[in-house]
C-alpha cells in the first residue's frame, strides 16, 4: 500500500487572500474605535502632533528552536517493476521515506523601539531509506533503472531479488532582514527581505540479483575441485548521484493573529518565495554482466541460454561485464523555493513562546536525472550513445512543527 502524502498547497491561497486583506482589517479598526469615541472626546482632542516621552523600546535578542516532522516527497526513486503473471499489470517499486524530525533553528536581533530585524534560519536534513525485495527462482522484478544491454542473467532485463538504497540530504541558510508593516491589536504583520542558500543531494544504489536461476537455463556449476566462482551470476549494479547547490534572494511576509482579550494565543502564517540560480551535477553508471566465449584465435562468441558449463576444460567460457556511464558537471540552472507555514503560538510569559503548526517547502528543479538512450555498437564492441535523456527534478518537504522561542 502506498503512503498517503499530505500536500500544503491549499495553504497558499488563502495566506495571499491574508496578506491583501490585513491593511483592510488594519483600517477598519481604527474606523470602529473612531465611532466608538464620544462627541466630548473627540472636540477635546488637540490636532496638535504628540509629543515625545522619550521613552524607547530596547533592542532585544530572540532564539527559535524546533523540531519540524519533515517528510520528502516527491523524490521519485523507481527502482523496479513487479510483473503480475496472472495479468499484464506492472507495479512500480519506489523506495518511500516517511516523516522524521529534524531541528530548525531561528536566530536574530530587533532593533530599537521595533524598528526591523536581522533573522538568520538554519535546517538540515539527511535520510537512508533501503528497499529490498526476493522471489528467488520468480524473475518477475524488471532492471528500469539498469542499461538495457546484457540487463538480467538471460539478457531480457529481468531479476528475482533487487536491494536498493537510497539518501537524501538537505542543507538551507536563510539571512533576512524584516520590518513591521502592520501593528494593530488584531493583526500583526510585518514583511522581509534576504539571501537563501540551498544545497539538495541525492543517491541511489541498485543491486538486481538471480538468486536461484531454472536449472533447464542455467544448470548448477559443478562441484569441487571443478567449481568455477567466476561462473556465478554477479549482480547488476546502478549508481545514481545528483548534487544541487544554488541562492539567491527572497521576499515573504509574516502574519500573526491575536486570539481574545489577553492575546496570549495568536494564529501565525507566513509565506516565502526566493528565485535560486546555482549548478547541478549528476552521474550514472550501470554495470550489466553477459557470458562469453573466447576461443584461442577465434572472435569472441556470445553466449545465450540455455547455458552449457560443462564441456570447457580450457575455460574458454568467461564472465564480463558491460560498464557504461554519464557525467553532467556543474550544468546552469535556474530554479525557485515556495514556503508556506500556518499554526498556532502561546505566550506564557513576557519572554517565552511556544508554537506549533504545518510548514511545507518547494524546490523546483533541485537535481537532475541522466539516462543514455539510443546507441549504437561498434564491431570492437564499444558503445556509442546517439541521444541522452535529461529529466529536472522537484521535491517538496512538509509536516508539522512544534518548538519554543527564547526573547532577551
Amino acid at each position: 500500500m502506498r503512503r498517503t502524502r499530505m500536500h500544503a498547497w491549499w495553504m497558499v491561497p488563502g495566506l495571499l487572500l491574508t496578506l491583501l486583506a490585513s491593511p483592510a482589517l488594519a483600517q477598519e479598526e481604527e474606523k470602529e474605535k473612531e465611532k466608538e469615541k464620544p462627541p466630548e472626546q473627540a472636540e477635546a482632542e488637540s490636532p496638535e502632533p504628540p509629543q515625545k516621552t522619550g521613552t524607547m523600546r530596547p533592542g532585544r535578542f530572540f532564539v527559535e528552536g524546533e523540531f519540524w516532522y519533515a517528510q520528502p516527497a516527491g523524490t521519485e526513486y523507481f527502482v523496479a517493476t513487479e510483473r503480475d503473471p496472472s495479468t499484464s499489470i506492472r507495479n512500480v517499486m519506489d523506495v518511500g521515506y516517511s516523516a522524521a524530525w529534524q531541528p530548525r533553528y531561528r536566530f536574530g536581533y530587533v532593533f530599537e523601539n521595533n524598528a526591523g530585524e536581522i533573522i538568520g534560519t538554519y535546517f538540515s536534513e539527511d535520510q537512508t531509506v533501503k528497499l529490498v525485495r526476493s522471489k528467488p527462482g520468480n524473475f518477475v522484478y524488471a532492471e528500469i533503472q539498469a542499461f538495457p544491454l546484457y540487463g538480467g542473467l538471460f539478457d531480457d532485463g529481468l531479476a528475482d531479488a533487487f536491494s536498493a538504497l537510497t539518501r537524501t540530504r538537505l542543507r538551507e541558510w536563510r539571512a533576512d532582514f524584516a520590518r513591521p508593516v502592520i501593528d494593530a491589536p488584531r493583526v500583526k504583520a510585518k514583511w522581509f527581505v534576504g539571501w537563501r542558500e540551498v544545497n539538495h543531494e541525492r543517491d541511489l544504489e541498485v543491486d538486481y540479483f538471480a538468486l536461484n536461476p531454472p536449472a533447464n537455463l542455467f544448470p548448477p556449476l559443478l562441484p569441487p575441485p571443478d567449481y568455477r566462482a567466476d561462473l556465478v551470476p554477479n549482480p547488476d549494479s546502478v549508481v545514481s548521484t545528483s548534487t544541487y547547490s544554488a541562492h539567491g534572494p527572497e521576499v515573504g511576509m509574516e502574519l500573526l493573529f491575536p486570539v481574545g482579550k489577553t492575546s496570549k494565543f495568536s494564529i501565525e502564517a507566513g509565506v516565502a518565495i526566493a528565485l535560486l540560480r546555482g549548478n547541478v551535477a549528476s552521474n550514472y553508471s550501470s554495470f550489466t554482466y553477459t557470458y562469453v566465449r573466447t576461443p584461442p584465435g577465434e572472435p569472441t562468441q556470445h553466449l545465450s541460454p540455455p547455458f552449457d558449463f560443462s564441456n570447457d576444460p580450457t575455460h574458454e567460457i568467461k564472465q564480463i561485464t558491460f560498464p557504461v556511464g554519464l557525467h553532467l558537471g556543474t550544468a546552469q540552472t535556474n530554479g525557485s523555493a515556495l514556503d508556506t507555514y500556518i499554526g498556532l503560538r502561546w505566550k506564557p510569559w513576557k519572554t517565552l513562546e511556544a508554537f506549533m503548526g504545518f510548514r511545507s517547502k518547494y524546490y523546483d528543479k533541485a537535481g537532475a536525472d541522466i539516462r543514455p538512450e539510443t546507441f549504437t555498437v561498434s564491431p570492437a564492441g564499444i558503445v556509442n550513445f546517439e541521444t541522452q535523456s535529461q529529466k529536472n527534478l522537484s521535491v517538496v518537504y512538509e509536516g508539522f512543527y512544534t518548538g519554543v522561542a527564547f526573547t532577551f
